[in-house]
């Protein structure tokens, strides 16, 4: 496996913000490599440098490019997608009685 760099936008909580919340859903979608879905959309745990960082429903994910072509040309949709992401990610943690807000988030994750 090569080296690599992907951009990935996401809505969701930090680890930090769940050291405190005991909730199934949060249990169920940190042991699911492939997610929960709820809602029409996928709660995954969000990853960084190969360590967990939070949780939530990943926006965008690019691949990091060398050369500025079509492939990294920014589509606006992207922020109202984004938004419309973040509305829906905490309606869920508000109808499951988790106390926390989620935020947008973005960084580079890097590994090889």
């Amino acid at each position: 496996m090569g080296t690599y760099a992907v951009y990935r936008l996401w809505a969701g909580v930090t680890q930090g913000e769940l050291a405190d919340v005991n909730h199934p859903f949060i249990d169920e979608v940190m042991d699911n490599i492939g997610g929960v879905e709820k809602e029409g959309v996928k709660f995954v745990s969000i990853g960084m440098h190969g360590e967990t960082i939070g949780l939530g429903v990943e926006v965008k994910e690019l691949n990091w490019e060398v050369e500025i072509n079509e492939t990294n040309s920014f589509d606006p949709t992207i922020c109202e997608k984004a938004i419309k992401v973040l509305h829906l990610v905490n309606r869920v943690f508000k109808d499951l009685s988790i106390s926390v807000t989620a935020k947008l988030y973005h960084h580079i994750d890097l590994g090889g």
